[in-house]
Formats: C-alpha cells, structure tokens, sequence
C-alpha cells in the first residue's frame, strides 16, 4: 500500500513539473504590466518556482519512502535529516511562494500551493519527531507521529492535485 501511494505522490509530482513547465497562452502577457492595474505579474517566475521545489520535495519524500520500505535500517539519524530537508524546503518554498505577486488566473493555484507547503512542512516535523521517538524508545509515540506523517502526506497530495488542476484551467487546457 505505502508503494502505491507513493507511485501516486510521484505522478502528481511529475504532473506538476509538466504544467509549472508549460507555456499558457497568456504567458507573455502574465509577465507585463496589466493595463488596468498597473501591477506586474510574475507569473513565470512562480511557477520555476513550483519546478525548483517540488524536484527538491520528491526527493527529499523518495528519501522518507526508501527508509521506511526498509525495514532493517536502524539509521535514524538519516530519517531525521530528511525529515529535517523537507522542513526546510517547505519554509523556503512557502517564504518565496508568498512574495510573487501573480495574476489573478493564477492566485486560486498560489494559494492551494501554500497549502501543499504547510502539509508538507508538517509531514517533515512528524518525521522528525518520530526519528527522535525511535531513538528515545519511545514506541507509541513513534507511531502516532508515522501516523501524522501519513495525513499530512495524503493531505499534502490531494492539494498538489488541486494545485495541479487549478494550474490547468489557468492555461486552458483542461475542458
């Protein structure tokens, strides 16, 4: 079971690298000065941003995902700095997430993205708490944090596919 979730987890990964990587039709314009506003968009520069993170996230959770399909790795210290890496890629996503200023197609996709960000923050404190359970013998604590773990990875699944979708209507090409 744990193997499928995480195939599904990458494809919605891959899935988002594929549109954070596709041009919408209003692109070029996304990117100047909208003639009623005066704003400037950054559009673009968002979604490189979406790119650069979720490769630095599947990685850091492939790396959660191996440990734990592993059952005779005792090397908990390892758990504790990949829990460590998705923390820190989460916040650093979020803090950059928050500062682009994007068109209004796109601010439905940028606030379900924040929401794949704090999930996935969470997820990575769990994994930290657990690998510090593990090495305190604290067994049922361990447990409830795996636990939490998984919910905030399925949560922060189910808004990646938001995120993915809401992107998709934002460039048109969903029907």
């Amino acid at each position: 079971m744990k193997k499928y979730i995480y195939l599904i987890f990458l494809v919605l990964l891959a899935s988002m690298l594929a549109v954070g990587c596709t041009e919408s039709k209003d692109n070029h314009a996304s990117q100047t000065s909208s003639p009623q506003s005066g704003d400037v968009y950054q559009d673009n520069a968002w979604r490189l941003s979406i790119h650069k993170y979720t490769g630095l996230l599947r990685t850091d959770f492939k790396n959660v995902q191996t440990f734990m399909d592993d059952t005779n790795n005792s090397d908990y210290a390892s758990l504790a700095t990949f829990g460590q890496n998705i923390t820190e890629h989460s916040q650093a996503a979020l803090s950059e997430n928050n500062q682009y200023a994007v068109s209004p197609q796109f601010k439905d996709a940028q606030k379900e993205w924040g929401l794949v960000l704090e999930d996935s923050n969470s997820a990575g404190k769990s994994i930290i708490m657990a690998s510090n359970d593990i090495q305190n013998g604290n067994m049922s604590s361990k447990m409830e944090n795996i636990q939490k773990y998984m919910e905030y990875r399925d949560s922060m699944t189910s808004h990646l596919n938001q995120t993915t979708i809401l992107l998709q209507k934002a460039d048109g090409t969903t029907k």
